[in-house]
């Protein structure tokens, strides 16, 4: 499956003040899901489709959910 058209990258400045919670490693914006459910399902499609994990959470800058790679403790 093809993937979307791709969001102009953030400046570093403005990727910065948000935080990684906000923009992907390549500087562009972070896809905002409407609901934990939505962004639950497209995580999981990944997980189908390329055995990526995935974990989603609410965006305290947007307001909307977004999912990420866990995080690596200990």
């Amino acid at each position: 499956m093809g993937r979307k058209n791709r969001a102009p990258k953030a400046s570093s400045r403005q990727a910065s003040s948000l935080g990684n919670a906000h923009f992907r490693a390549d500087g562009a914006p972070k896809t905002k899901y409407s609901s934990e459910r939505e962004a639950a399902s497209a995580a999981h499609m990944r997980w189908v489709e390329d055995k990526v994990e995935l974990n989603v959470y609410p965006c305290e800058f947007c307001g909307g959910w977004h999912m990420g790679r866990p995080s690596r403790s200990g």
